[in-house]
């Protein structure tokens, strides 16, 4: 068990990367979110560039990205590099509002991304471009495993849980 205190203000959730070298979390300083990065190796942490007002972030497989989701005014599903701290609009969010992103995964092998807005489940490219409705909204409350994506739904949104071919999301503390 290894124990991390942060100096940063502010922390309101975290996620480890998918090899284990960092730990990215969300902050707000001064009334404005972003995301952080921690080395596990030097434990030194340092704001990403360019992820000004952003929430619900998750790792790609690889370790080198980061998927988010940034709200009011411009509700945009967003990339960023971990080593270059440019960001990469992949799409407008199809809901707006409190239930405009609930989450993501990327896909084993990094080509698509799978994300909740409204109260529906979206696939885009990694690189971006026109989200396609994969699931409508639930009518009960469960997991469920619909062609290669798992996710779990209830009647006030749809969260994907990750590929049921072996990719999972990460664990996120709170």
């Amino acid at each position: 068990l290894r124990r991390f205190s942060f100096t940063t203000e502010g922390v309101f959730s975290g996620a480890i990367s998918p090899d284990g070298k960092y730990i990215a979390y969300s902050a707000r300083i001064g009334g404005r979110s972003s995301l952080w990065l921690r080395s596990l190796a030097t434990e030194t942490s340092r704001e990403v560039p360019g992820t000004e007002g952003a929430f619900y972030f998750f790792w790609s497989p690889d370790s080198l990205s980061l998927g988010f989701a940034v709200g009011d005014p411009d509700f945009e599903l967003k990339r960023v590099s971990i080593e270059q701290g440019s960001p990469l609009r992949l799409c407008a969010l199809p809901a707006k509002g409190n239930l405009s992103f609930l989450g993501g995964t990327w896909s084993p092998d990094g080509e698509r991304i799978v994300f909740s807005s409204g109260l529906r489940l979206y696939e885009i490219a990694s690189r971006g471009g026109q989200p396609v409705g994969i699931h409508e909204q639930a009518t009960d409350i469960g997991f469920e495993v619909r062609g290669s994506i798992a996710h779990a739904h209830q009647t006030s949104g749809t969260w994907p849980a990750g590929y049921a071919d072996g990719a999972k999301n990460q664990a996120s503390m709170a």
